[in-house]
């Protein structure tokens, strides 16, 4: 007769066995990632559609989270890429998972790059939903020239929009620039819609700068750009805020205009 406590241990064991698999499985993807990016080697090939991605050590795997260090994750066949000192994500299921960046935060997309202090980034259907990008400033550069910085920058595939929210500035060629509360770039249109509140129906004024200059070839700088320069003043201001005297103008040429707009215009 066999014994019993040996039978009821047999199948208890094999349960544990199976039950530890997916956890052993993701240690030993950290590690092989943590060995291939101490190496030095170059990202792995990622099979069009896929998610992939690479890190360094050290990397640590807990029953509700990842801990990542020098996080790349990227697609295959797409612009995609994603990059940041550290990252820390709810799971390694691209199908449904969130994770926040900090350090050096980079998020490309076909339209454009955003860089940041930090994110917080959703993946959906293996794919990039989200991106909420927050930084000192955040900036944006489309891929068509447009530049711009905000308190926060938002990133939201679903509708095709960019959205730079706070003390928000955008320029389009290098001369002209704009001031908002929240400017929203669409993606598919390329097109820029100002808002003076960043509310709908909010108060508020979109301002922004025409200069007299030939587009690329005086780039643009944020405003408070210059150390000790308060906001919205021109580098060299009169002391009481009155702004400095414009460059003497080169005979013929306009002289640089200052236009503001009421809420809701567009870029």
């Amino acid at each position: 007769m066999a014994n019993s406590r040996t039978d009821r241990a047999v199948p208890l064991q094999a349960a544990a066995a199976w039950a530890a698999l997916p956890a052993l499985a993701a240690a030993v993807a950290l590690l092989y990632v943590d060995r291939s990016a101490a190496a030095g080697e170059p990202e792995v090939p990622c099979a069009t559609g896929n998610l992939c991605f690479s890190a360094s050590g050290p990397a640590d795997y807990e029953r509700d989270k990842v801990v990542l260090h020098d996080i790349v994750v990227y697609q295959g066949g797409s612009p995609m890429h994603v990059s940041a000192n550290v990252a820390e994500a709810s799971s390694l299921n691209f199908n449904d998972s969130n994770w926040v960046l900090t350090g050096a935060v980079e998020v490309r997309v076909a339209q454009g790059t955003l860089t940041a202090d930090s994110a917080r980034v959703h993946f959906l259907g293996s794919k990039l939903n989200t991106a909420l990008a927050t930084g000192t400033p955040a900036t944006f550069e489309s891929d068509t020239g447009v530049r711009g910085h905000a308190s926060s920058i938002e990133y939201d595939l679903g509708a095709g929009e960019i959205r730079l929210r706070g003390d928000a500035w955008i320029t389009r060629d290098g001369c002209n620039e704009t001031r908002a509360a929240l400017f929203v770039y669409n993606l598919a249109q390329r097109s820029v819609h100002a808002q003076g509140s960043d509310t709908a129906g909010g108060g508020g004024r979109v301002q922004g700068t025409i200069r007299p200059c030939k587009p690329g070839s005086t780039p643009a700088t944020a405003p408070g750009a210059a150390p000790g320069a308060a906001p919205g003043t021109t580098p060299g201001a009169a002391p009481g805020g009155a702004p400095a005297l414009a460059p003497a103008a080169t005979p013929g040429a306009a002289p640089a205009a200052t236009a503001a707009a009421s809420t809701g215009a567009t870029s």
